[in-house]
């Protein structure tokens, strides 16, 4: 007799769904900086923030510091070479507090809008910055710069540019302070609502104590002389 196979054991479809979602929660799942990383590129941030500032007013740092510093990223970012170290800095800063990913990334991406917002503001304020100078790009915002404003001036027109540099002025410090419209809001008016109240409170007058009643003494003498 041929022995009959027994068929495996089935798993039900809420199993079954559990198990895809514990998976697609894992792949979600970013993993968290290690401390140690985020201290190494923390410090190297600072280190490339203060090579870049020596870089921009001396020559002490040598070839990197005078091609790369001086030569290629003044084309590429114009003005911005002298504010870059700033930002470095800030970036540097903001690696080595002990943050979660998502306010970390927010935090990088105001630093870097606000950065590239800057350079098509100059960009577009001075187009013949560097007009003495012998070069393709003569305008205050490099290459880049130059990149960025004629793409925009091309799909949205000028007035679209200032419309953009005004957004991204607003946008990139609400990311970098992890804050929303309406907690700006409410904490403007909390400050306006509670300084009137302040001014406008008047002392209130005192409520009076209630007298206490008069305990009247019986006459005893006079009860005793009656008995």
């Amino acid at each position: 007799m041929s022995e009959k196979v027994k068929a495996p054991p089935r798993i039900n479809d809420r199993d079954e769904n559990e198990g895809e979602e514990s998976v697609t929660r894992r792949r979600r799942r970013k993993p968290e900086p290690s401390p140690i990383r985020q201290d190494i590129a923390g410090i190297t941030l600072l280190v490339l923030a203060l090579f870049a500032l020596i870089s921009n007013f001396s020559s002490s740092t040598g070839l990197v510091g005078f091609y790369i510093i001086k030569m290629l990223l003044r084309a590429m970012l114009g003005i911005g070479v002298y504010i870059l170290p700033i930002f470095i800095a800030m970036l540097g800063i903001v690696v080595l507090k002990r943050q979660d990913v998502r306010r970390l990334n927010a935090r990088i991406s105001g630093i870097t809008l606000l950065f590239f917002t800057f350079i098509m503001a100059a960009q577009v304020y001075s187009a013949a910055y560097f007009s003495r100078m012998s070069g393709p790009v003569t305008g205050a915002g490099g290459l880049i710069g130059y990149i960025l404003r004629g793409s925009f001036e091309r799909t949205v027109g000028s007035v679209g540019v200032y419309l953009i540099i005004i957004a991204a002025t607003a946008v990139a410090p609400l990311l970098y302070f992890n804050v929303s419209l309406n907690d700006i809001w409410a904490w403007v008016t909390g400050k306006l609502f509670n300084r009137k109240l302040t001014v406008r409170r008047m002392p209130l007058p005192k409520p009076k104590r209630p007298e206490a009643p008069v305990a009247y003494m019986q006459d005893t003498s006079v009860a005793s002389h009656i008995e």
